[in-house]
Protein backbone atom coordinates (compact mmCIF):
# COMPACT_ATOMS: atom_id res chain seq x y z
CA UNK A 1 0.00 0.00 0.00
CA UNK A 2 2.71 2.55 0.50
CA UNK A 3 4.24 1.89 -2.75
CA UNK A 4 1.00 2.76 -4.20
CA UNK A 5 0.31 5.72 -2.05
CA UNK A 6 4.44 7.13 -3.15
CA UNK A 7 3.58 6.50 -6.71
CA UNK A 8 0.52 8.32 -6.63
CA UNK A 9 2.07 11.41 -4.81
CA UNK A 10 4.65 11.28 -7.34
CA UNK A 11 2.23 12.13 -10.22
CA UNK A 12 2.43 15.38 -8.73
CA UNK A 13 6.33 15.35 -10.75
CA UNK A 14 6.02 16.93 -14.51
CA UNK A 15 5.48 13.41 -16.62
CA UNK A 16 9.15 13.67 -17.98
CA UNK A 17 10.82 14.02 -14.70
CA UNK A 18 8.79 11.14 -13.65
CA UNK A 19 9.81 8.73 -16.49
CA UNK A 20 13.36 9.52 -15.79
CA UNK A 21 13.69 9.23 -12.11
CA UNK A 22 10.56 8.17 -10.95
CA UNK A 23 11.18 4.19 -10.90
CA UNK A 24 14.45 4.89 -9.06
CA UNK A 25 13.12 7.46 -6.66
CA UNK A 26 10.11 4.59 -5.65
CA UNK A 27 12.87 2.61 -5.10
CA UNK A 28 14.55 4.15 -3.01
CA UNK A 29 11.57 5.17 -0.68
CA UNK A 30 11.06 1.21 -0.57
CA UNK A 31 14.22 0.76 0.90
CA UNK A 32 13.68 4.01 2.93
CA UNK A 33 10.02 2.70 4.32
CA UNK A 34 11.56 -0.60 5.09
CA UNK A 35 14.39 0.48 7.32
CA UNK A 36 11.59 2.50 9.21
CA UNK A 37 9.85 0.12 9.80
CA UNK A 38 12.00 -1.83 11.61
CA UNK A 39 13.21 0.55 13.94
CA UNK A 40 9.80 1.08 14.51
CA UNK A 41 6.01 3.00 13.44
CA UNK A 42 6.94 6.61 14.65
CA UNK A 43 9.94 6.34 11.95
CA UNK A 44 7.33 5.64 9.06
CA UNK A 45 5.40 8.13 9.79
CA UNK A 46 8.62 10.70 10.32
CA UNK A 47 9.40 9.23 6.75
CA UNK A 48 6.03 10.37 5.20
CA UNK A 49 6.27 13.41 6.61
CA UNK A 50 9.96 14.33 4.93
CA UNK A 51 9.04 12.53 1.99
CA UNK A 52 5.55 14.38 1.19
CA UNK A 53 6.92 17.64 2.10
CA UNK A 54 10.25 17.28 -0.13
CA UNK A 55 8.31 15.80 -3.34
CA UNK A 56 6.16 18.78 -2.83
CA UNK A 57 8.53 20.84 -2.60
CA UNK A 58 10.59 19.02 -5.63
CA UNK A 59 7.36 19.26 -7.65
CA UNK A 60 6.85 22.83 -7.24
CA UNK A 61 10.61 23.74 -8.09
CA UNK A 62 10.27 21.29 -11.60
CA UNK A 63 7.13 22.71 -12.55
CA UNK A 64 8.46 26.22 -12.13
CA UNK A 65 11.66 25.68 -14.01
CA UNK A 66 9.53 24.27 -16.63
CA UNK A 67 7.27 27.74 -17.46
CA UNK A 68 10.84 29.92 -16.50
CA UNK A 69 11.94 27.71 -19.61
CA UNK A 70 9.13 28.46 -21.72
CA UNK A 71 8.49 31.90 -21.12
CA UNK A 72 12.12 32.51 -21.93
CA UNK A 73 11.92 30.79 -25.27
CA UNK A 74 8.77 32.47 -26.16
CA UNK A 75 10.90 36.17 -25.04
CA UNK A 76 13.66 34.71 -27.46
CA UNK A 77 11.01 33.72 -29.89
CA UNK A 78 9.45 36.94 -30.17
CA UNK A 79 12.28 39.20 -29.66
CA UNK A 80 14.51 37.77 -32.65
CA UNK A 81 11.09 38.48 -35.09
CA UNK A 82 9.19 41.30 -33.76
CA UNK A 83 6.90 41.42 -36.91
CA UNK A 84 5.38 37.57 -35.62
CA UNK A 85 4.64 39.46 -32.36
CA UNK A 86 3.50 42.75 -33.42
CA UNK A 87 0.78 40.75 -35.40
CA UNK A 88 0.17 37.87 -33.12
CA UNK A 89 -0.67 41.00 -30.48
CA UNK A 90 -2.70 42.92 -32.87
CA UNK A 91 -4.55 40.20 -35.10
CA UNK A 92 -7.20 40.00 -32.77
CA UNK A 93 -8.37 43.39 -32.13
CA UNK A 94 -8.01 43.72 -36.60
CA UNK A 95 -10.35 40.46 -36.90
CA UNK A 96 -12.45 40.91 -33.51
CA UNK A 97 -13.52 44.82 -34.21
CA UNK A 98 -15.12 44.40 -37.43
CA UNK A 99 -16.89 41.04 -36.60
CA UNK A 100 -18.07 43.31 -33.80
CA UNK A 101 -19.29 45.86 -35.51
CA UNK A 102 -21.07 43.64 -38.05
CA UNK A 103 -23.17 41.70 -35.12
CA UNK A 104 -23.96 45.37 -33.74
CA UNK A 105 -25.11 46.45 -37.41
CA UNK A 106 -26.82 42.96 -37.70
CA UNK A 107 -28.25 43.77 -33.64
CA UNK A 108 -29.82 46.96 -34.66
CA UNK A 109 -31.15 45.53 -37.73
CA UNK A 110 -33.25 43.24 -36.28
CA UNK A 111 -34.10 45.55 -33.74
CA UNK A 112 -35.81 47.68 -36.53
CA UNK A 113 -37.33 45.08 -38.21
CA UNK A 114 -38.89 43.65 -35.22
CA UNK A 115 -40.06 47.04 -33.66
CA UNK A 116 -41.60 47.95 -37.55
CA UNK A 117 -44.10 44.56 -37.21
CA UNK A 118 -46.33 46.57 -34.63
Amino acid sequence: MHERVYRALLRLLPSAFRHEFGASMAEDFSDQRGDAAARGGSRVRALWMTTTGGVMRLATREHLGAIRRDVRHAVRLFSSSAGVCCRLMYQPSLTQGPTMLLSGLEWERCRINSLNKF
